[in-house]
């Protein structure tokens, strides 16, 4: 198994990063905000937390088919939401598990961000299993992003037909 360690600030104060990770529970949603996520259907929710105007399950689990390396995999992502402080989750799929629990600090106008992660990818070396999950959890971050700046805080229609 290997470890991951990587912290940085994202430009959103610690309020509007929740309603950003709100976003990511809604399975239109989060497919708009990360394309490579194909399908999910939600298994369970459990338990209420909030944090200001957000309030999340405070356990979620989800099944999922994403797309990885040009591959469709299936799998199930349980995701352990603590606001202010802090968000897990855990994707568990044949080909392997990632755990990774992110906390959260204001600072300054920003949100100062600690990802720590365990990689776990079957035979692979564990130089390359880092490699890999940090250009995934960069790649998210950009996209997260990317969709605010696009759509702000909204989630999608999904009745609304494409282009509208």
């Amino acid at each position: 198994m290997a470890s991951l360690r990587m912290e940085g600030t994202v430009p959103l104060g610690l309020a509007d990063l929740w309603r950003l990770l709100s976003l990511h529970m809604d399975e239109d949603t989060i497919r708009a905000i990360h394309p490579w996520m194909l399908s999910g259907s939600v298994l369970r929710d459990e338990g209420r937390a909030s944090y200001r105007d957000v309030v999340l399950p405070s356990r979620h689990v989800v099944d999922r088919v994403i797309r990885v390396a040009g591959r469709r995999v299936r799998d199930t992502w349980t995701y352990t939401i603590e606001p202010p402080t802090s968000f897990t989750y855990e994707i568990r799929s044949p080909e392997g598990l990632v755990s990774t629990r992110n906390t959260y600090r204001q600072e300054g106008f920003g949100t100062r961000v600690l990802t720590e992660a365990r990689l776990e990818f079957g035979r692979v070396p564990g130089f390359i299993q880092r490699r890999i999950g940090s250009r995934l959890l960069d790649r998210a971050d950009t996209e997260d992003l990317a969709y605010l700046r696009q759509f702000g805080f909204r989630t999608v229609d999904a009745t609304r037909p494409k282009g509208t």
